[in-house]
């Protein structure tokens, strides 16, 4: 009998290793699909002090980070951009259509952080006096490019 209760615990112990075994790459398998479809990692929230400005005003508010668990990030980035809505107009065959999309004509990125272990909690950020201007250059090949600027107005 002494054979069989050596193979019962020599079976126990390879299922006992094998469970273990399992049991990790499953909780492999799991952080692994947060990482890739981010269902379960957290929130993100963005909190505008005042979201509407003046031309040369400041823009100001936090990003609110609400995470279950601590999260590797390469950085935390806000980013102010421009968006143009483009009208095309098609007429093929005598059936005139219309569609719109939108065009990124400018994007400025602040990091607020770098690389590092992010936790729950609100990161503040301003952001101004925004001015904008109008520059031309030409780009000169192995020389000093020209160029001049104008200051211009955005308002609505």
């Amino acid at each position: 009998m002494s054979d069989a209760d050596d193979l019962m615990k020599g079976a126990s112990k390879l299922f006992g290793k094998l469970g273990g075994a399992l049991r990790q790459a499953g909780g492999q398998v799991k952080d692994t699909a947060k990482q890739v479809t981010g269902i379960g990692r957290g929130d993100v929230k963005l909190e505008i002090t005042q979201p509407k400005t003046t031309p040369g005003g400041t823009l100001a508010g936090k990003v609110v980070l609400v995470l279950p668990e601590p999260i590797d990030a390469k950085r935390l980035v806000v980013t102010l951009r421009a968006r143009q809505k483009v009208m095309t107009v098609s007429n093929s065959g005598g059936t005139k259509s219309v569609g719109t999309s939108h065009a990124d004509v400018y994007q400025f990125d602040r990091e607020l952080s770098g690389a590092q272990k992010y936790t729950s909690g609100e990161h503040a950020f301003s952001t101004g006096p925004i001015e904008w201007e109008v520059i031309g250059k030409l780009e000169i090949a192995w020389g000093r490019d020209l160029t001049r600027s104008v200051d211009i107005v955005v308002t609505r």
